[in-house]
């Protein structure tokens, strides 16, 4: 904040100040005129006994008292036996990842942990992850002893990794006593900074920080002198507008210029003239030091917010010792402190101010210096990149060479600031022989941050300079990017280079076996076919493109209807990679194809074997995006296999780790899809409003609109908008004389019994005619499969109004382990007996009797079924749906209590609860019961919704009381 004084009676004066003395240090005032703030933070520390925690974002200008405010809640926390972690930020180290909370968490007198594990670290997100876990357990423990308080300021110059982290540990240690006060500056933000800040907010509260009031600021003033203001020091006091750091460089001021006298016990400025060091701005105050001194200051501005002598004497090229006299000038001037092994400006404003009035014709090469020296002393490229980006003239090759480094380090743990990097690194590089290596190496980056435009325009500019090998090796890596978003544009890459001239067979093969994996993510199945025709084979063949092929073959002979063959060719290519000596763990995704057809075939229990081995391992081995991916594909497996609570527990633990990891559309494609469902089924309309942006996302790509369409069609079905769920079921239409209609992805079969039932509701008898050709033909060309086999019967009874076929169809699902679908049938073939037991009824009465009779006794035997396995799935819209016809035939069915071992919890839920009541952290728990931290929060959450509790203490409370009762 800048002070401008307009006001000529209060003039500078000139001469030279002398050293400054407040009588009271800053550490031992109290803090004045913050009553309200201070009770909210004293509010948020009681809370901690209660096992509650929470988020107070302290935001304000500079200078307006953030800084004091923390100070005084880490001296109040420590009083209060509270553990405490506390670190302040730079703006030039802001690009290095996590310095904030390895000082925060590693440093101090009680350190929270050991900061040693954080110095193997690497840039990216699996790393980062696992690092999160770590420092989610060691929190974890320090709160079971005494709560924790965590404290950083300058949150603007916090790195991206290091706001992710907050967000992230602040949400999963919400039910733990952990209070976070963080600082932030009200001006000036980036846009990550301000997503931060409201994320935050969302889940805690913003302590914004206002100017002192005038008797607040006479209060301050007094504790600075020792004695109180009268009438002609507050007068001059206006001019700080009440700003506190500007009101401590005042009385500093009038200090050293002996601008104040001292009688009666109060403080008079006997004349009106303003301190020189407070002026127009607060460059006054480095404009009052001695030249050589200000030389000084403004040479270590550019070192950064603190530095030590050796560099500052490297730049200046003068020995240390004739440096003293004009750094003990500084020190007592209060711009700079010493703080043992570096010097620092006392406040961010200081050093803007100096920094500020080095001539711009200067700047630059004084910055680029500064950046070369500090390099040479070893510090992180990454503190010094922003200012050489800054500074660095085309033809620059060393100023270019350190920002393609900066950029491919920042890859993983910040894709933005990583692509402006690469950018900046190529407009240096331009006209220079390194142009084509730099831009070969940052082109990924970019499509990895969504700079589709830039990466576009780059490759031009690299036409006629690249060779072809090159080319095609960077058109492949690229294309592998775009194969996590956009197969589209991943299949467009590859094209363009197969049109290469003399590519390698090894290069060319790779290419081939990436375009027929993106053809069958696509379903253009007769391109895929003559693709597969062109699968070079071989004794110098790449094995691992090799297995893509025949991993791509399988998914086309499942979409063919030939499931031997596509069981076959992915059992082939599994044991190819594992010849190759690459786990089908890591083969991603072609690795996940054996499960997703197992489970597409009704083979629920194999796929979830493989989905939940495969997770198990690539957590053991700490490959964090790996286990997303099966977590991902399990939370599909235990919807079918209808385990519903199961599956919403391991969805919403697979939203939070896509989360920390940024994971991006195929979370919405399992995790969200499975979570939509299950709010359909559940008759849970906050779910379903909650989850319902996961279908638009679907509906809105082309390569998914079918999946998200079928959501919303189902949606509108469960409501009985009949119209509205007929006109989403259009671009199953279109696609359903395919061999394999894909309304899910990957398709499930039992999909063909909604949409049948749809095109009956809505009178289109023949649409749903066109539903039962189809089954029949898939039933046809795999009799083997019960699930084929029973969907065709199952649609079969629902066209002709046929109970023996209802009665077949239940005969083949019950070697099929999904409850859903069973239940559906046998639902289905008690209304058709029961119907048909109507209609029968006649002449002669005894017999009509009889057979009413009959129908209704099968029917309800049906029906109870039907109900118990919609219950133990908490199915609860079918369910009760069910229930509802047993009445209606006088029969009353009572549920069996599931088995729970504590009131009103799952199983699993029980056993996680026991273990929080016995003190286990979450990590604890997960590796006791083999699941992952995700899964043990979900759990958590669903507890507290069931007994109205909100953090572990009290949760722990709850199951002791019940155990003692």
């Amino acid at each position: 904040m800048t002070t401008v004084l307009t006001n000529e009676e209060y003039l500078p004066r000139t001469g030279t100040p002398r050293s400054s003395v407040l009588v009271a240090p800053d550490v031992d005032r109290p803090i004045r005129g913050r009553v309200a703030e201070r009770t909210v933070v004293a509010e948020a520390l009681a809370r901690l006994d209660d096992g509650a925690g929470a988020v107070l974002i302290v935001r304000g200008p500079s200078g307006i008292g953030k800084t004091r405010l923390l100070e005084d809640t880490v001296a109040r926390a420590t009083a209060a036996g509270l553990r405490v972690a506390e670190a302040s930020t730079d703006r030039d180290a802001r690009l290095i990842p996590l310095t904030p909370v390895m000082d925060a968490f590693g440093t101090g007198p009680r350190p929270i942990s050991d900061r040693s594990r954080f110095g193997s670290i690497a840039r990216d997100q699996e790393s980062r992850y696992w690092l999160l876990q770590q420092l989610q357990d060691d929190i974890e423990r320090a709160a079971a002893s005494s709560g924790v308080v965590v404290v950083i300021d300058d949150l603007q110059w916090c790195d991206t990794t290091t706001l992710a982290v907050l967000r992230s540990l602040s949400r999963r240690l919400a039910d733990l006593p952990v209070l976070w006060v963080l600082a932030v500056r009200a001006e000036d933000l980036d846009p990550s900074v301000v997503s931060t800040v409201d994320d935050l907010a969302a889940a805690g509260r913003v302590v914004d920080l206002e100017p002192l009031s005038d008797d607040a600021t006479a209060a301050m003033i007094g504790d600075l002198f020792g004695v109180a203001p009268d009438d002609t020091v507050l007068r001059a006091a206006r001019r700080t507008e009440n700003t506190p750091l500007l009101v401590v460089e005042l009385v500093r001021g009038l200090l050293d210029e002996e601008l104040v006298e001292f009688a009666d016990g109060r403080a008079t400025m006997p004349g009106r003239t303003l301190p020189a060091t407070f002026g127009a701005s607060v460059r006054e105050t480095v404009r009052r030091l001695s030249k050589p001194t200000q030389q000084i200051v403004q040479v270590g501005a550019v070192l950064g917010r603190s530095f030590d002598v050796r560099s500052l004497a490297a730049l200046l090229d003068q020995p240390v010792h004739r440096l003293l006299p004009g750094l003990q000038e500084a020190i007592d001037a209060g711009v700079l402190v010493d703080g043992g092994e570096q010097l620092a400006f006392r406040h961010d404003v200081l050093r803007e101010a100096a920094e500020s009035m080095i001539p711009l014709a200067v700047r630059d090469a004084l910055v680029r210096q500064a950046a070369e020296e500090l390099l040479r002393q070893g510090v992180e490229p990454l503190s010094v990149a922003t200012r050489i980006a800054d500074v660095a003239r085309p033809g620059d090759v060393d100023a270019a060479e350190l920002l393609r480094t900066v950029a491919i380090d920042l890859a993983e743990t910040d894709a933005a600031q990583a692509s402006a990097f690469a950018l900046r690194a190529v407009d240096i590089a331009r006209d220079t022989a390194i142009l084509p290596g730099i831009v070969l190496d940052v082109l990924p980056l970019l499509w990895h941050s969504g700079r589709v435009t830039e990466a576009r325009a780059l490759t031009a500019r690299l036409d006629g300079r690249l060779g072809p090998e090159d080319e095609g090796r960077l058109r492949l890596t690229t294309a592998r990017l775009q194969t996590e978003s956009s197969a589209a544009d991943a299949l467009r890459s590859v094209e363009t280079a197969l049109e290469l001239p003399g590519l390698s067979d090894g290069l060319r093969s790779r290419l081939l076996a990436l375009r027929a994996l993106n053809l069958a993510h696509v379903g253009r199945h007769e391109d895929l076919r003559v693709a597969l025709d062109g699968s070079p084979d071989g004794p110098g063949s790449d094995q691992t493109a090799l297995a893509t092929f025949e991993a791509s073959a399988s998914v086309l002979a499942f979409n063919q209807g030939r499931f031997a063959d596509a069981g076959r060719l992915i059992t082939a290519a599994m044991s190819r990679m594992a010849g190759a000596e690459q786990p089908s763990t890591t083969w991603l995704p072609e690795g996940l194809w054996a499960a997703f057809l197992a489970n597409s075939l009704g083979d629920t229990d194999r796929a979830d074997r493989i989905a939940e081995a495969n997770a198990i391992e690539t957590r053991s081995n700490h490959l964090a995006r790996a286990t997303a991916s099966w977590m991902m594909l399990r939370t599909r497996v235990l919807f079918d296999q209808g385990d519903l609570e199961g599956a919403r527990t391991l969805a919403e633990a697979v939203l939070d780790l896509a989360q920390d990891l940024e994971l991006g559309g195929f979370a919405a494609l399992t995790a969200g899809s499975v979570l939509f469902r299950i709010a359909l089924v559940q008759a849970d309309r906050g779910g379903t409003e909650r989850y319902r942006h996961f279908a638009e996302s679907l509906c809105a790509d082309p390569t998914f609109e079918r999946a998200g369409s079928w959501l919303l069609a189902l949606e509108a079905e469960s409501v009985g908008a009949i119209d509205d769920a007929l006109a989403f079921t259009e671009p199953a239409w279109r696609t359903l004389d395919a061999p394999v209609s894909s309304m899910s992805s990957p398709a499930d079969f039992a999909d063909d019994v909604h949409l049948a039932r749809i095109a009956l509701r809505s009178g289109r008898h023949d649409r749903a005619e066109r539903v039962e050709r189809t089954a029949r033909r898939r039933s046809e060309a795999n009799p083997e499969n019960d699930l084929c086999a029973g969907t065709w019967l199952h649609v079969r009874g629902l066209v002709t109004g046929s109970a023996d076929s209802l009665r077949a169809a239940v005969a083949r699902l019950r070697g099929v382990p999904r409850r859903l679908v069973l239940a559906a049938a046998l639902e289905d073939l008690g209304r058709l007996v029961h119907d048909e037991g109507a209609a029968g009824a006649g002449p002669p009465a005894a017999a009509s009797a009889a057979t009413t009779a009959a129908a209704v006794a099968e029917a309800s035997e049906a029906w109870q079924e039907s109900a118990r396995l919609f219950h133990d799935a908490a199915a609860n819209r079918d369910a009760e749906r069910v229930r509802r016809r047993l009445r209606e035939v006088g029969v009353v069915y009572r549920t069996s209590a599931p088995d729970r071992t504590v009131t009103g919890l799952t199983a699993r839920e029980s056993q996680v609860v026991e273990r929080v009541a016995a003190g286990l952290t979450t990590q604890q728990i997960a590796s006791d019961l083999f699941i992952s931290t995700h899964t043990v929060v979900s759990h958590v959450r669903h507890v507290y919704t069931k007994w109205g509790v909100s953090s572990r203490r009290e949760l722990a409370a709850r199951f002791t009381a019940h155990r003692a009762g």
